[in-house]
């Protein structure tokens, strides 16, 4: 499932930081605060990828090279993909980008922290045949959406 893939960002390293047993060593109900240095969000996001998936049978997907950013100011993460698609069929190959933020919540449930309100800022594929370039970028960016919330 797309959304577990990309919501392990956060919380895969929430937990390999400890976020859980933090959180519990406070004591329930009690008010916390976990500080996660960039460069430690940096690293374990680097151990969860590439991330793959095949779209529709007809084209596979990749994303890597993941590049996070903190933005403190609106209190969410940013997180910009190279992406590749490749055409099944004939095997041809076009490169991308994707860049969203989303906000973080914790999920207590699970415990997980999860993605909240993601925004996909941008979304391409480069060297698509022009006829169903503006197709497949549109459809990549609402399906992108769609699978980064929940």
């Amino acid at each position: 499932h797309r959304r577990a893939a990309l919501a392990f960002v956060v919380a895969g390293t929430f937990a390999a930081l400890g976020g859980p047993r933090r959180a519990a060593s406070q004591g329930l109900g009690e008010p916390w605060h976990l500080s996660i240095g960039t460069d430690a969000l940096t690293r374990e996001l680097a151990r969860r990828f590439p991330l793959q998936a095949r779209v529709l049978d007809l084209a596979d997907a990749r994303a890597e090279r993941p590049q996070l950013r903190l933005l403190p100011a609106a209190n969410r993460v940013a997180l910009d993909l190279q992406l590749t698609l490749t055409e099944r069929v004939l095997g041809a190959r076009f490169p991308g980008r994707m860049a969203f933020d989303a906000g973080l919540r914790y999920d207590p449930a699970d415990p997980a922290v999860r993605l909240d309100q993601a925004r996909v800022r941008s979304f391409r594929f480069d060297g698509l045949p022009p006829e169903i370039a503006a197709a497949v970028n549109q459809a990549g960016r609402q399906l992108a959406e769609q699978q980064l919330e929940g």
